[in-house]
C-alpha cells in the first residue's frame, strides 16, 4: 500500500455473487473467495533475446536499457492467440476516445493480428472508480478487466478480488506453467511478486520500475547557478532548496507525501510500515523520522520555500508552475518524467538534457537515503471467474494477453504502442515517431495493455539519453526499501483506506503550511489509530 505515490490499495466489500468453483482438468484453478494465505509460486522467468544496441545492467533489478530501435521488429508470437470471436475488455484510456472500428485503422489491424475482435470498454481515468464497481455489481464482467488497487482508483477492485471475482491463475503461469506464455513469463519478476494477493496471482500486471518514485525532476540549471555542488545532506538539501525560493520562484508548488516523498526518504522515514523485530509494525507517521522530516518542511515553509497556493494547488496547477519556469522540482515517477515530461517545454529552459535532471537525495547526515521500493505495476488484467469452467477460454484469453505483453522491439510491441507504420507513426532515422495527427493518436485509445514499455528504458536521440537513465536507476536500486505489508491484507484497510489516507494528506497538508501546529502530529497519530490505524496494523501483523 505506497502512500508516498498518490496510491495505496483500497477495496470495497461489496456484495458480490458467489463465484463457481473450478474443476476444469489440466490448468484449472479454485474460483472461490481469495482465502486464507497461501505459498505464492511466480512464473518461472524468461529472458527475451537480446537486441542491437541493447544495454543489460549488472545491478540487479535494474532495467535493460535500449539505445536503438530495431529496423526489422520480429515475431514474439508464432500464431494469432484468437479463435476468431469476440473478446470483451475494460480498459482505462488517455487519450481521446477512438473512432467506431469501420474508420479506426489501428484496431483493424491489432483485431487482425489477434485474430479476434475486440469489444472494448475504454474507461477514463476520471471514471475508473465507477466503471468497476459498475461491472462488479453486475456480476456481468469483460473477458479481459483491467483491476487498479489503488486508493481513489477503483476502491472496489481489491475487495471483488477477495470475494472471488476472478480467477487466480497461479495453475496457468505459476513455475513452468507459465512456458505456455513466454512474454507474460518474461515481465519483471518483482512486478509478479508485489501484485500478488493472499499468496495468488489474480491478474497480469502492467509492469513499471520498483524504483520508480522519489526522484522528482528538478533545475540542475539552477543549482549550477549556486555553484554546481550537489547537496551531501539535509542541511545542504536544504540551503539549496531555499536558494531556489526568490520572490519569483519557489522549490515546490504543491505540498503533498509524493512531492515531498525525497524528503521523508532523506530522513529515514520507513516505506509505509516499519517491520520490528519482535513481529510488530510501526507506521510512517508514528516514527521519530517522520516528526523530524515534517519539521524540516514546516521550517521551508517558514523560508518561502513553497508556492504560496501550494496547499491547494492541484496536480495540473503544480504542473503548470513547473512548465511555466517557476519551481525548482516536480515530483513524480522517474521513467515517466524522464521519458515524457523531459520532452515537455520549460519557459526559460533552452537545454533541456542539462537543465532537467532526477534530483537524488542525500541520506540525512550523508551517504545515500533509502528509497522506497513501489509495486512495480500499475494495475493489472484479470480474467472473471464465470470463465472459471471454461479452460479453453481462460487459455484464449492468457494468449492474447501474452501478446499484449510482447517484449520491447518485437512486432507485436511495436504495433501496440506505436501503431501502423506510415499511418500512426513513422521511422525517421531509426526511431518510431508517432503522428502529431490528433485522430491517429485517438485511433490507439486502447493500448492500456500490459505493454512492458513503462518497464523498458528507451529515450532516443539526440542525444540519446538511454543510457543515462538506467545509469539514475542504478544508483537509487540498491538503496531501495521493500514496504513489509506489499502483499497482505487487511480488512479493515480494505474498508477504511480512503479515509484513512485522507486523513494523513490533509493533516500532512496542514501542519507543513503552518495552517496546524507541529504539535498536532499527536493528534493525528491518535485519531489515524481510533479510526481504523490500530485495526490495520493488527491485521497486517496477523496476515501471513
Amino acid at each position: 500500500m505506497n502512500r508516498l505515490n498518490r496510491r495505496s490499495f483500497l477495496g470495497l466489500t461489496a456484495g458480490l455473487a458467489g463465484a463457481a468453483a473450478l474443476s476444469a482438468c489440466g490448468g484449472g484453478s479454485s474460483a472461490s473467495p481469495a482465502g486464507a494465505p497461501k505459498d505464492l509460486l511466480l512464473p518461472d522467468s524468461v529472458t527475451p533475446p537480446a537486441l542491437p544496441g541493447q544495454l543489460s545492467s549488472t545491478v540487479g533489478g535494474v532495467l535493460p536499457a535500449y539505445t536503438q530501435y530495431p529496423a526489422s521488429p520480429k515475431p514474439s508470437v508464432s500464431a494469432p492467440p484468437g479463435s476468431g470471436g469476440d473478446i470483451t475488455t475494460m480498459q482505462v484510456n488517455y487519450n481521446a476516445p477512438p473512432p467506431a472500428l469501420s474508420g479506426n485503422i489501428w484496431q483493424q489491424e491489432l483485431n487482425k493480428q489477434l485474430n479476434a475482435n475486440i469489444k472494448a470498454t475504454l474507461v477514463t481515468d476520471a471514471d475508473l472508480a465507477q466503471k468497476t464497481q459498475t461491472f462488479i455489481a453486475s456480476g456481468d464482467i469483460p473477458d479481459i478487466f483491467y483491476l487498479n488497487l489503488q486508493p481513489n482508483k477503483a476502491p472496489a477492485a481489491l475487495g471483488a478480488v477477495l470475494q472471488g471475482a476472478f480467477i487466480e491463475l497461479s495453475p496457468y503461469l505459476g513455475g513452468s506453467h507459465s512456458k505456455d506464455y513466454p512474454n507474460l513469463a518474461a515481465l519483471p519478476a518483482v512486478s509478479w511478486k508485489n501484485s500478488a494477493i493472499q499468496g495468488g496471482l489474480y491478474g497480469v500486471p502492467r509492469p513499471v520500475p520498483a524504483a520508480n518514485t522519489g526522484q522528482p525532476l528538478f533545475r540542475a540549471d539552477w543549482m549550477q547557478r549556486l555553484g554546481g555542488k550537489a547537496p551531501t545532506n539535509a542541511d545542504e538539501v536544504y540551503a539549496m532548496l531555499k536558494a531556489f525560493s526568490t520572490n519569483k520562484t519557489w522549490a515546490f508548488g504543491a505540498v503533498t507525501p509524493w512531492d515531498q516523498e525525497f524528503v521523508l526518504s532523506m530522513f529515514g522515514v520507513p516505506n509505509n510500515w516499519r517491520l520490528n523485530s519482535d513481529g510488530t509494525l510501526t507506521s510512517y507517521i508514528e516514527t521519530d523520522e517522520f516528526e523530524a522530516a515534517l519539521e524540516f518542511l514546516v521550517k521551508l515553509w517558514k523560508d518561502g520555500g513553497f508556492h504560496p497556493n501550494a496547499a491547494s494547488n492541484n496536480y495540473s496547477q503544480e504542473q503548470d508552475l513547473w512548465t511555466g519556469g517557476s519551481t525548482g522540482f516536480f515530483g513524480g515517477n522517474m521513467l515517466a518524467s524522464l521519458t515524457y515530461l523531459r520532452g515537455t517545454p520549460i519557459k526559460g529552459v533552452a537545454d533541456m538534457v542539462g537543465s532537467i535532471k532526477p534530483f537524488i537525495a542525500p541520506g540525512k547526515d550523508g551517504g545515500a537515503a533509502g528509497f522506497y521500493q513501489g509495486p512495480a505495476s500499475y494495475g493489472m488484467f484479470s480474467i472473471p471467474s464465470t470463465h472459471a469452467k471454461d479452460e479453453k477460454k481462460v487459455r484464449e484469453l492468457l494468449s492474447v494477453l501474452n501478446y499484449f505483453a510482447a517484449p520491447f522491439g518485437s512486432a507485436e510491441y511495436t504495433l501496440i504502442n506505436y501503431g501502423v507504420e506510415g499511418h500512426n507513426y513513422t521511422m525517421k532515422d531509426g526511431i518510431p515517431t508517432p503522428s502529431q495527427n490528433p485522430a491517429m493518436l485517438a485511433e490507439m485509445a486502447g493500448q492500456y495493455v500490459p505493454s512492458p514499455i513503462e518497464a523498458s528504458i528507451y529515450d532516443p536521440g539526440p542525444p540519446n539519453e538511454s543510457a543515462t537513465i538506467q545509469k539514475y536507476f542504478e544508483q537509487v536500486t540498491p538503496s531501495l526499501v521493500p514496504d513489509p505489508t506489499m502483499t497482505k491484507v487487511s480488512q479493515t484497510r480494505v474498508a477504511k483506506g480512503a479515509t484513512l489516507d485522507k486523513l494523513i494528506q490533509d493533516e500532512f497538508k496542514a501542519i507543513v503550511s503552518g495552517q496546524k501546529p507541529l504539535s498536532e502530529l499527536d493528534t493525528l497519530r491518535k485519531n489515524w489509530k481510533a479510526q481504523g490505524g490500530d485495526a490495520v496494523r493488527r491485521e497486517f501483523q496477523d496476515s501471513k
